[in-house]
C-alpha cells in the first residue's frame, strides 16, 4: 500500500507468521540429510502444527514443500537445492513477468519463499492444441534471454503450469527454479565453448549448434557446481526490499515492484493482504 509519493508500506508474511523457534526447526530439518524427502514433508507438517501455523497442503516436488498459508503459497525448501531454488525464483520473477508467478518475499538463504497461489493446470488443459500454442508463445519469449528447464511441452511437466486468477486468467508457469541466463557458461557444449544451444521445437531439451548433440535438463545441472549457482544467483537483499518487522514503511523503489491487478472476486480473499513488493525478511530473525 502506498502511503505517499516517496513511501510505501509493506507487511512480511514470514516476520508476522513464523516465530524465531519455527524458523530455526524448519532449518534444522532442511539440513538434516538423514530424513528422507517423504519424511520432511511429515515432518514439515508436524512443525506447523507444533506453531498452530494453518496450512493446507498443496504439494512436494524434488526439493520443496509447497503450503497455502494466509491465502498465499510458501514453498519450503526441503535440502540445500531447495534453498537454492527458492532464491532463484525469487530472484528471477520479476524479470519474467507476467507469465510466471510473482515471488512476493524470500528468506535471505532460501528457506522460505512466499508467492501468489495460482490455479492448477489439468492434464486436459495441458493437451489442449490452444494451450500448447500459448506454453509456447510465452517460453519463445524467454528463449533468447533465458533457459528454464521442467517447464517444455511434455506431459511430466503439466503441474508445473497454472492460471492466474484474475480477470484474465493469465497462463502462469508455477515453478521456475531451473532458470539459467543464456550467457550462463555451462550452457555451451563440450564442443565448442563458443556455441550458445537452443531449445528443441518442444523447449524440453537443447541443442547444440556446432555438433548437434540433446542436452537434457538434468545433463546440464549435473555440470552446476553450487559455487557457480551462488554466485549467479548473488545477494538477494540487494534485490528487494529488507523487512525486520512484520509491517514497515520503506521508501519506495520501482525496481521491487510487481504491476497493480484487479483481482478475480471469486477468489477467496487473504485475511490480511500482503503488497505487491517484493522482500526479504531479514535472516536474523533465526
Amino acid at each position: 500500500m502506498l502511503t505517499d509519493e516517496n513511501k510505501v508500506k509493506l507487511r512480511s508474511l514470514i516476520l508476522e507468521i513464523f516465530p524465531k523457534e519455527c524458523l530455526i526447526d524448519l532449518y534444522k530439518l532442511t539440513r538434516n540429510q538423514s530424513v528422507s524427502t517423504n519424511q520432511k514433508r511429515d515432518l514439515i507438517f508436524k512443525i506447523l502444527d507444533k506453531y498452530q501455523i494453518e496450512h493446507e497442503p498443496i504439494g512436494s516436488g524434488t526439493n520443496r514443500y509447497s503450503a497455502l498459508i494466509d491465502g498465499y503459497i510458501v514453498k519450503f525448501a526441503i535440502d540445500s537445492d531447495g534453498l537454492i531454488d527458492n532464491m532463484r525464483e525469487f530472484k528471477y520473477s520479476m524479470q519474467l513477468q507476467p507469465n510466471v508467478i510473482k515471488v512476493y518475499e524470500c528468506l535471505p538463504d532460501g528457506l522460505l519463499s512466499v508467492s501468489e497461489y495460482v490455479e492448477l493446470m489439468s492434464m486436459d488443459e495441458f493437451s489442449n492444441r490452444k494451450t500448447v500454442e500459448m506454453m509456447k508463445e510465452i517460453l519463445e519469449s524467454y528463449a533468447n534471454n533465458y533457459f528454464i528447464g521442467d517447464v517444455g511441452i511434455n506431459a511430466k511437466n503439466y503441474t508445473n503450469w497454472g492460471w492466474r486468477k484474475n480477470t484474465k486468467r493469465e497462463l502462469v508457469i508455477l515453478d521456475f527454479a531451473y532458470i539459467y541466463s543464456t550467457s550462463f557458461k555451462n550452457f555451451r557444449c563440450q564442443c565448442d565453448k563458443k556455441s550458445i544451444m537452443f531449445y528443441d521445437d518442444k523447449f524440453d531439451n537443447l541443442i547444440c549448434p556446432t555438433c548437434g548433440r540433446t542436452w537434457s535438463f538434468d545433463d546440464i545441472r549435473r555440470r552446476i557446481s553450487k559455487d557457480d549457482q551462488w554466485e549467479e544467483i548473488g545477494n538477494i537483499e540487494e534485490q528487494g526490499y529488507v523487512m525486520h518487522h512484520p509491517e514497515e514503511i520503506k521508501n519506495f523503489n520501482n525496481q521491487f515492484s510487481f504491476r497493480f491487478e484487479k483481482e478475480d472476486t471469486k477468489v477467496k480473499k487473504k485475511k490480511k493482504p500482503i503488497s505487491f513488493f517484493m522482500r526479504t525478511a531479514e535472516d536474523d530473525k533465526y
